[in-house]
């Protein structure tokens, strides 16, 4: 009877999880492109959940801020692909990203992240993920909250559209050694992070779901 308790408990959890990435995909409408620099130092900018420090905090309020004029020219491009583009829900959809893909990435959760990025991205982070593990460290990270986001640039090229998105977020981010003993960071170190992350769809394909292609690390 136990171990049917558990398997029903396992087939919900997954559907659950199935559910919300199949939810985030169709709101996450939009990309941008804008070449940056990829993370090098991708510890840095993965945090998981941690519900003894999220305890300890308090979440910042998110503000999503109008895209600037700039790419209001090819956000109207976007809309001519599709007529349904929302800048709102693609900002909204752009940030659970955020959130999942950090927490995905601190908590070595590859199939999170094979999802939502790119093969490139994935693999850049499957690869710090590895070099973590052999290391046989971890990271204990928590993104505190999403203090702003807001589209940073727009391209389209034919029927593939790509979106910048400015994030700038408290975290705070803790390396341990195998002993458990912190090597990089401090709990109460709370750090304000400026990410900017590009999105593409091909906006011609049935598929609605927007994939990571490009992160970088602001000043």
């Amino acid at each position: 009877m136990g171990n049917n308790d558990a398997l029903i408990e396992i087939i919900i959890l997954a559907v659950v999880a199935g559910f919300l990435i199949l939810r985030l995909r169709s709101v996450l409408g939009k990309r941008h492109g804008h070449e940056r620099q990829r993370y090098e130092e991708s510890e840095r900018y993965s945090p998981k959940t941690n519900s003894e420090e999220n305890n300890n905090v308090t979440p910042f309020p998110t503000r999503v801020d109008a895209s600037p004029p700039s790419v209001g020219a090819e956000v109207s491009k976007i809309h001519s692909l599709d007529p349904n583009f929302s800048e709102d829900e693609f900002l909204g959809g752009a940030q659970e990203a955020f959130r999942m893909i950090l927490a995905a990435y601190g908590g070595s959760d590859r199939e999170t992240l094979r999802a939502l990025a790119s093969d490139e991205i994935y693999e850049e982070l499957d690869g710090a993920i590895s070099g973590r593990e052999d290391r046989g460290e971890t990271l204990d990270a928590t993104l505190i909250g999403i203090q702003s986001a807001s589209i940073d640039q727009v391209e389209t090229v034919g029927s593939i559209a790509r979106v910048t998105v400015r994030f700038e977020s408290e975290q705070t981010n803790i390396t341990r050694n195998s002993e458990g003993q912190p090597i990089d960071g401090a709990p109460n170190q709370v750090e304000t992070i400026i990410d900017f992350w590009t999105f593409e769809r091909d906006m011609s394909n049935d598929d609605p779901n927007w994939k990571l292609i490009e992160t970088e690390a602001g000043e």
